[in-house]
């Protein structure tokens, strides 16, 4: 072999390798494009941290919505929402299709910026939705601000408030000055409708004395007087609905299932509301109780007008008004009604835009109660079958259609007669 033949076997095997290096780097070339460039490597590595939102059933933007929805929590009215029409909600019984309607409107009147109060009271004055009866006794009694915004915050403080008073007044019950006013007021809590088996619970009993009697602290002039303890139990039945359970009646509620916190917050609303009603008939409950003495003569004069024959029936059987009538006023009507019937009796009440207003539509609905059952009285002949009938009217299976008939008389009444009118 020569050294030509050498020579070009070089150049062939030079020629050889140069030409598999170049196949080998195109070959490289086109596979670079389909391996992943290390930009997405890198947000497919941060899109990892992702992972556990999903895991958690979190995902962004429902994350979003629900932090927008706790910026908004401090806006909201403390509320019941009204239960599906076919399902009891906290105890509360189902709501029928026009109760449904007519939620929606208190619905829309609480939760305005600023309620309107008049409207409120318009709506309120035919009747609240058991739902929303809470929240439009705490409106309508002061006890919230008509503005949005601030109901959360002035009712928290309201109930701190009240048991700053508790740890300031109740401790002097014992002491020899108070002792005559914590006495009857133990003595009367038993006597609180002791046919509801609720009002014999001592949980019950113990929220009542410390109510009664910080708000007789607090009102030396009238103190405690008997038939306030009757006044509280309508707040009672009202507050805590907001905290049965599904089903559960009222007046059968086992207290010891109620959370503590729910009770204390339940007491103090009643405190201030009882406070609120009291406010504005205190001179039925000062010396000689000059408000009562003053109704019952006006009843009085208003029969006589209105009704003279069953008025000549009651004189010639030596009854006096304020022989039956006293109680009337002094308790609200609450021994003669079923305590379901007085909340909602309430509600038209204190739709009214003042204490007067409250104090003159009451006294008309005690003429309208007395002349519904006219006939029944004008059946008696003499004093003691008067009296017995007159004390224990046949009220117990009462419900909102004979008190929406009770205020439809009483309110044409007092469209017809003013208190000047009357002695």
């Amino acid at each position: 072999m020569g050294v030509t033949d050498i020579h070009k076997i070089g150049f062939r095997f030079s020629t050889a390798v140069f030409l598999f290096q170049l196949l080998g780097s195109t070959l490289n070339l086109s596979k670079s494009p389909k391996s992943p460039p290390p930009a997405p490597e890198e947000t497919k590595t941060n899109s990892s941290s992702n992972i556990p939102k999903p895991k958690l059933n979190i995902p962004p933007k429902e994350k979003t919505d629900n932090s927008e929805e706790s910026s908004n929590k401090p806006k909201s009215p403390i509320i019941v929402s009204p239960g599906p029409p076919n399902k009891s909600f906290t105890g509360l019984p189902p709501l029928t299709d026009a109760q449904i309607a007519r939620s929606e409107k208190f619905s829309s009147a609480i939760n305005r910026d600023l309620t309107d109060l008049a409207d409120l009271r318009e709506l309120a004055w035919r009747g609240c939705p058991p739902c929303y009866r809470p929240i439009c006794w705490r409106l309508v009694t002061g006890l919230l601000p008509n503005a949005r915004e601030r109901r959360l915050a002035t009712l928290q403080k309201k109930r701190n408030e009240y048991w700053k008073l508790v740890d300031r007044y109740f401790k002097l019950a014992k002491e020899p000055s108070h002792k005559d006013t914590y006495h009857q007021i133990t003595i009367d809590i038993p006597r609180t409708n002791p046919s509801v088996p609720l009002f014999q619970q001592k949980l019950i009993q113990e929220l009542m004395e410390r109510v009664l009697f910080i708000w007789a602290m607090r009102h030396p002039a009238s103190g405690y007087v008997q038939g306030m303890n009757d006044l509280v139990t309508p707040f009672l039945h009202v507050f805590l609905s907001e905290h049965l359970r599904a089903g559960e009646k009222f007046e059968t509620t086992n207290m010891d299932l109620v959370p503590q916190e729910a009770l204390k917050e339940v007491e103090a609303d009643c405190f201030w509301c009882l406070g609120w009603l009291l406010d504005g008939i205190q001179d039925n409950y000062t010396f000689a109780q000059p408000g009562i003495q003053r109704q019952v003569s006006q009843l009085e004069d208003l029969i006589e007008r209105i009704q003279p024959d069953l008025f000549q029936h009651l004189q010639e059987n030596s009854v006096q008004f304020l022989q039956f009538a006293f109680r009337w006023f002094n308790n609200l009507l609450m021994r003669e009604l079923p305590l379901s019937a007085i909340v909602r009796l309430w509600d038209s009440y204190f739709s009214e835009a003042g204490a007067d207003e409250r104090s003159s539509l009451h006294l008309f609905v005690c003429a309208a109660f007395l002349i519904h059952w006219k006939r029944l009285l004008l059946d008696q002949c003499d004093f003691q079958g008067l009296m017995m009938t007159v004390q224990g009217l046949p009220t117990n299976g009462w419900g909102e259609s004979e008190i929406s008939e009770i205020l439809a008389k009483a309110f044409m009444l007092r469209s017809t007669y003013t208190l000047k009118q009357l002695s």
